[in-house]
């Protein structure tokens, strides 16, 4: 089982909602195979302080990661696709065409 935690925030009130959901009912994307099971579990009551704080902020990121490991991965992840965007920078320039003058 994993926990997934959503975070919704409305003007009236904070709201989190935790439930539990079966890993094998979600496809994982091919580049976190390899990194099943080796994240060290953290703990429940940790995750929710960090929402909670997360909830009260007064300009919350639109995404955040939780837990050790996980920002190195997600880093490596992004620089991939920056490599691979500017390896094909000279193809995306020429699908814009040439502005009419």
């Amino acid at each position: 089982m994993r926990w997934l935690l959503c975070v919704s925030k409305d003007q009236s009130h904070a709201c989190v909602r935790i439930r539990a959901t079966c890993a094998e009912k979600r496809p994982r994307p091919h580049r976190l195979t390899g990194f099943t099971g080796k994240q060290p579990a953290g703990d429940p009551a940790a995750a929710v302080q960090a929402l909670l704080k997360l909830v009260d902020s007064d300009e919350p990121p639109l995404r955040v990661l939780f837990g050790q490991g996980f920002y190195p991965m997600v880093q490596q992840a992004y620089a991939d696709r920056l490599k691979t965007w500017a390896d094909w920078q000279d193809l995306s320039a020429q699908a814009h065409g040439t502005p009419d003058r």
